[in-house]
């Protein structure tokens, strides 16, 4: 198990959460971002080979007033496709990109081996 430099000792009373400011928040997210980085590009593509299908996480995105598609994944390793045609056609998403103010998008998310995919996500 890894005890990250910035993880403090139980200490009984002490309450920990993002009011107090007992744990550095930009550390915080550099081991997290680590870890979604190991699970993601290296863990789950070695559970693929073992045979083990796991979940994909969906992506999250938005369309803003201009029509510009904005998307994220939770896992690094995994990419993202968007459709405008209700999933006829998908086309890979790498930055944001103009799909139209007035368009349903459709999002999921995929295994780098184009094995295993997310539910999809419809952005209206």
């Amino acid at each position: 198990w890894h005890r990250a430099s910035w993880e403090l000792n139980w200490s009984p009373g002490v309450t920990f959460n993002a009011a107090t400011g007992l744990v550095p928040k930009d550390e915080l997210a550099a081991d997290y971002n680590g870890f979604v980085t190991k699970l993601g590009c290296h863990e789950m593509f070695k559970m693929k080979q073992l045979g083990i299908n796991y979940r994909v996480p969906p992506p999250g995105g938005k369309v803003d007033g201009s029509g510009i598609l904005t998307a994220n994944s939770e896992l690094p390793c995994t990419a993202i496709v968007y459709s405008t045609d209700a999933g006829n056609t998908w086309s890979e998403y790498s930055e944001p990109v103009g799909v139209g103010a007035d368009k349903v998008v459709s999002l999921k998310s995929v295994t780098s081996d184009g094995a295993l995919m997310s539910r999809v996500v419809v952005i209206n």
